[in-house]
């Protein structure tokens, strides 16, 4: 009932503002919390839409639906109920703006939590933004062990194209109007996103320095993942990363 509220309301002048958080592992050793705080002196309400990695929709292990209402300063603490080892589930939370006027009060975050050796070690899972056409083209020689994680968040399959290169660029002649320097690729794959999938892709392979992705595609989200601790796989959102996007 209240996602069809949500949805006529924002016929009128509210507006949704979406969170995305990658990236969520699950296993033996593992889970992951999503943390929603409402930071604000009004309700707020919304919706927490939990995905696997192939895009299908997967209960939470806190409450029957999807939707949520929060107390001005109250937190709620989620989970999503997936039996299977992943460590690419997410969710994208959609918090309802009743006035343009009004801001976002929301806090959306997550964390990771492992246990190896006896030892609880926790990763940090920070919010995507999605875009339409965006990009990463950069030096990876400090990047040992990272992961790029591409999550389409649309109905619509999404495209990407990627190249690993030792930063050497050669002049193309076929494109129109002259030469256009591009980067010699040693590798180069091409991949299809069904919608509503995540996929992660390895900034290294052999010895290239330089890897660059581009994805086509409306609603698609990127986060660079760093390898934080090698006994248990797990990965911190690299923050200092930023990517390109094109409305085009």
């Amino acid at each position: 009932m209240l996602i069809l509220l949500l949805l006529s309301l924002c016929a009128g002048p509210g507006r949704l503002v979406e969170s995305v958080v990658p990236s969520l592992a699950y296993s033996r050793a593992c889970t992951t919390t999503i943390e929603l705080t409402n930071l604000g002196d009004r309700f707020v309400g919304g919706v927490v839409e939990p995905h696997r990695e192939s895009g299908a929709l997967v209960p939470l292990s806190e409450q029957p639906g999807m939707t949520f209402h929060l107390a001005p300063g109250e937190k709620k603490n989620l989970t999503l109920r997936i039996p299977e080892i992943t460590d690419r589930a997410w969710v994208a939370v959609r918090e309802f703006v009743p006035d343009p006027q009004l801001s976002s009060v929301l806090s959306v975050s997550g964390t990771t939590s492992c246990v190896s050796d006896n030892q609880l070690h926790n990763a940090l899972r920070e919010v995507a933004h999605p875009s339409a056409n965006p990009w990463f083209d950069g030096d990876v020689s400090r990047l040992a062990g990272a992961q790029l994680a591409v999550v389409n968040t649309s109905e619509s399959s999404a495209t990407v194209t990627g190249c690993y290169s030792s930063g050497t660029l050669i002049a193309n002649p076929n494109v129109p109007g002259g030469a256009a320097l591009a980067p010699l690729c040693s590798h180069r794959f091409r991949e299809q996103i069904p919608p509503f999938s995540a996929r992660q892709f390895p900034v290294q392979l052999g010895s290239n320095s330089h890897f660059s992705l581009h994805a086509t595609g409306r609603g698609i989200a990127l986060q660079m993942l760093r390898l934080l601790d090698a006994g248990t796989q797990l990965y911190q959102v690299d923050s200092s990363i930023t990517f390109g996007a094109s409305d085009r």
